[in-house]
């Protein structure tokens, strides 16, 4: 836990992407840094979690090169420091009307800082692509080769163990006393327990560490001692006090005691077992009938006359934190990824490490992607947009109409992808400035230059977080950034809004 009495040099808020960036920066300098996050770290509440986000340098506003173009080596810096890979390189395409002002100002800027790029037509993009892509007769396509793909929760896991350096990679030649095959939450529970009595591991896990294939992500799993098989109750006894160890160690919370309702017909045998358990080992618990269960939640259930309810404990946690300072004109919108099946004899084509790019294609709706990787045999094609959200009563779906997203699945990846519905969907979070440039400013007024604000991403900042780190970092220990033009993210520009 943080100890308030403790003096640091800067206090870095959010810890996503650009605010563990940031505190990597800032530590990177000598300097203490204090990483604030109201939600646990890599939770999937924002806009940093999921597996892949592109990363591009032709932009139609040419001013973010430079931090783009500095990020690919932060990146690869980044990799080389901890030992794992989050960038994967691949071609970047993006299509368009030959006529669209912003694929003209993407040309641009490949010409300006001369990016490699060919212009493309139909054909060409279809060749080019072994038949992956079909565009109308009136579009074109802009290949450039500096495209890819990050590994979005798995980057921001490597900025907060940069700053922490406790990483040590198991080198082949070396001797275990044991090997644990499934970095899942069993494995690295079993690893942690065999390390601690002294034995050197290796921990083995197939995907990457934190993936999402298996059964050990996501935000939250219930925990009960009231199991209808007894025989689990000492090993559930065994792990609160474990959990609470695991947490009075490392300094943070995983474990929110609340209570715990099992709800059934008065005659259902699984119910009855859990009555017993507790009688067995004296679990407090009280046996409630319809009434009584909805005066006790607060009408939250109503269960049928013939049912109970078995309530065990008595906690419930609530946690409200509220912050308040200059009101940006920075709109959250809660937005949807989707994942398309590939049909059958088709995925080497649309495979991360082959020919086919990251994508993004200009007009409405925009829409963006990523070559198959995360998933095999599944694609990611998404639209670049969402609806506004309060970020504390997130709507969490139905997510958005896919009419449009469908349309152009079957249309533009020649019939080779299923555009019936995505087979996956996750839900994310974008800022959205007004102009949908990010804000990278003091904040001013009485804070003068001590607050420095990075916010407003506005869906297309991860690829940059090492270089926005890298100025925010600037902007706080010596009050400018070299290298970068700043003048398009002031928080002036918005003046008429605060």
């Amino acid at each position: 836990m943080a100890v308030f009495d403790e003096e640091f040099d800067v206090i870095v808020v959010g810890a996503g992407v650009m605010g563990s960036s940031t505190a990597y920066q800032v530590s990177k300098r000598g300097h203490k840094v204090l990483l604030l996050e109201q939600f646990d770290f890599l939770h999937m509440r924002g806009s940093s979690h999921g597996e892949s986000r592109t990363i591009r340098s032709a932009y139609p506003e040419e001013y973010y090169y430079p931090m783009v173009k500095e990020s690919y080596r932060l990146w690869e810096e980044a990799e080389s420091h901890i030992g794992y890979k989050v960038y994967f390189k691949a071609q970047q395409l993006d299509i368009g009307s030959s006529e669209d002002k912003r694929l003209r100002e993407v040309i641009a800027t490949c010409q300006k800082y001369s990016v490699p790029h060919e212009i493309l037509d139909r054909q060409q993009v279809s060749d080019k692509f072994s038949g992956s892509f079909d565009i109308p007769d009136n579009w074109v396509g802009v290949c450039s080769s500096d495209g890819g793909v990050i590994k979005a929760t798995k980057a921001v896991s490597m900025e907060r163990e940069k700053q922490e350096e406790k990483i040590k990679m198991a080198v082949f030649d070396e001797e275990f006393d044991v090997i644990v095959v499934g970095a899942g939450v069993m494995g690295s529970s079993t690893a942690y327990q065999v390390s601690k009595r002294g034995h050197k591991v290796l921990l083995l896990e197939q995907f990457d560490f934190l993936h999402m294939r298996g059964s050990s992500h996501g935000e939250s799993r219930t925990i009960r001692s009231a199991y209808p098989e007894e025989y689990y109750y000492p090993m559930v006894k065994e792990s609160y006090r474990l959990w609470e160890e695991a947490e009075s160690h490392i300094g943070y919370k995983v474990y929110f005691k609340a209570q715990q309702l099992d709800i059934g017909s008065s005659e259902d045998k699984r119910l009855r077992e859990v009555i017993a358990t507790c009688q067995k080992y004296s679990v407090p618990h009280e046996i409630l009938d319809r009434q009584q269960v909805s005066d006790k939640f607060s009408g939250s259930f109503d269960i049928p006359d013939n049912w109970v309810g078995v309530c065990i404990g008595a906690w419930t946690t609530k946690l409200v934190k509220r912050v308040s300072g200059i009101d940006l004109p920075i709109q959250p919108l809660e937005t949807m990824v989707c994942y398309w099946k590939i049909k059958e004899g088709h995925g080497d084509k649309y495979a991360i490490g082959g020919d086919f790019p990251t994508f993004s294609s200009y007009g409405e709706p925009h829409i963006f992607g990523t070559p198959s990787m995360e998933f095999p045999g599944l694609i990611k094609v998404a639209v670049h947009g969402g609806y506004p959200c309060d970020p504390d009563k997130r709507p969490w779906g139905p997510g958005m109409a896919l009419g449009s997203l469908k349309q152009w699945v079957e249309e533009r990846l020649s019939g080779l992808v299923d555009s019936g519905e995505p087979v996956a969907t996750q839900l994310c979070m974008y800022s959205m400035t007004p102009d949908k440039n990010f804000v990278i400013d003091f904040l001013g007024g009485e804070f003068g230059k001590d607050v420095v604000v990075g916010g407003g991403f506005s869906g297309h900042g991860f690829k940059m977080s090492p270089a926005v780190g890298r100025i925010l970092a600037d902007l706080v220990l010596t009050g400018e950034a070299k290298g970068v033009e700043l003048k398009h993210f002031k928080i002036g520009r918005f003046e008429e809004n605060l």
